[in-house]
């Protein structure tokens, strides 16, 4: 659990040092990615780093849904 913990933080604290906005979905397909086999699902994961980003004063970017 832990080292997904560093990896979510990283994400957010490279976003805001560049003085970006976090991307959710790919700042959460990123550290899936490095660990696979981490048991907390991605809705989890993207929670988690909405979380961190407004936490750490970070503008957020989510993917929206479509209007048919």
């Amino acid at each position: 659990m832990l080292m997904m913990t560093e990896l979510l933080i990283c994400e957010v604290m490279m976003a805001v040092e560049n003085d970006e906005p976090v991307n959710i979905d790919v700042a959460a397909q990123r550290c899936r990615s490095h660990l696979p086999e981490h048991p907390e699902s991605d809705q989890r994961l993207r929670d988690r780093l909405h979380y961190l980003a407004v936490e750490y004063g970070a503008d957020v970017v989510t993917r929206r849904a479509r209007a048919n």
